[in-house]
C-alpha cells in the first residue's frame, strides 16, 4: 500500500493493525518478544532526520520507563541511501497488569531514512540480553527492504 517490500523471518507474526505500516514479531521466543516494525511519516522539505528522532525520544520518555537514548550515528542502508541511527534502552514491565514479571531491559534501534516527501523509520526491539544475538535478523530485514 505505501509502497514497501519487505521479507520476514518464516515464523514471525505480521500485525497490521496498529498505527504503523507493519510490526513483525518473534512469538515464538520466551520472555521480551523480539520485533521488527515499519513506520511511514510524511514530512516537509524542512524536516530533518535530527527533528523525527528527538521528536520520537520525547515521546518515548513520557511512555517508555528509564529511557535512554544511547546513540546516534549515520547508517549507509543496503541500497548505498544515507539513513541516521538511532539505539536506546528503556524497561519493559509487561502487559499484563495482574501477572508479576521481571522488568526486561529492552534494547532498540531506530533506521531512519527521508524519501520522496515521507520518513521510513524500521524499528528493531530485543531483550538486551539477546540483542547482539538478534542483531543479524534485523540487518538482513533491511538488507532486503524496498522502499
Amino acid at each position: 500500500e505505501v509502497g514497501i517490500r519487505a521479507f520476514y523471518p518464516q515464523r514471525w507474526l505480521i500485525d497490521t493493525s496498529g498505527d504503523y505500516v507493519f510490526r513483525v514479531r518473534d512469538l515464538a521466543q520466551l520472555g521480551f518478544k523480539t520485533s521488527i516494525q515499519v513506520d511511514v511519516q510524511p514530512v516537509t522539505l524542512n524536516t530533518s532526520a535530527r527533528n523525527l528522532l528527538d521528536t520520537l525520544s520525547l515521546s518515548r520518555l513520557s511512555t517508555l520507563s528509564g529511557y535512554r537514548v544511547l546513540s546516534r550515528q549515520q547508517y549507509t542502508l543496503p541500497d548505498e541511501q544515507e539513513a541516521t541511527e538511532m539505539s536506546y534502552v528503556y524497561v519493559s514491565a509487561g502487559d499484563d497488569p495482574f501477572l508479576e514479571t521481571i522488568p526486561t531491559v529492552v534494547e532498540g534501534m531506530d533506521v531512519l531514512t527521508i524519501r520522496r516527501g515521507q520518513a521510513i523509520i524500521v524499528t528493531f526491539l530485543s531483550d538486551a540480553t539477546t540483542f547482539d544475538e538478534n542483531l543479524p535478523i534485523f540487518e538482513r530485514f533491511l538488507d532486503d527492504l524496498e522502499f
